[in-house]
């Protein structure tokens, strides 16, 4: 189900995390924040996957239906990425939107390596 989105590689979305530091710590944060999930609605995702049902339905309402059974835990990742409450949703969001998050608490491969080439930079100096 997330397949699609790990694998496209559009290097467009990276902008959004470049020079960003609020969005390398939300990202960061993201992969490790504990967040719930509605087993249910989760069933139910998969069902629809598995039907082909998505096959010819809008690419945002699609991304959106991937994310119903994900209950983001925003005061961790907040905590986490040392941003307030509001400026961590936003920064979540934008994200979301830019396809480098995923429900499963992983970031797409380029958004890692850019993330992690931050982070040994910061050890470096």
């Amino acid at each position: 189900m997330l397949l699609p989105y790990k694998t496209d590689t559009d290097p467009l979305r990276l902008i959004f995390l470049i020079d960003n530091i609020n969005a390398l710590q939300v990202a960061a944060a993201w992969c490790y924040a504990i967040n719930c999930y509605d087993e249910e609605e989760s069933d139910s995702i998969y069902r629809e996957f598995a039907s082909g049902e998505f096959t010819n339905r809008d690419p945002h309402a699609v991304w959106e239906r991937v994310w119903d059974g994900t209950v983001v835990n925003f005061d961790t990742i907040s905590i986490m990425a040392g941003l307030s409450h509001d400026r961590t949703v936003g920064v979540f969001n934008m994200l979301k939107n830019a396809r480098l998050i995923f429900p499963d608490n992983t970031i797409h491969d380029q958004a890692r390596k850019i993330v992690s080439t931050y982070i040994v930079n910061q050890i470096k100096k």
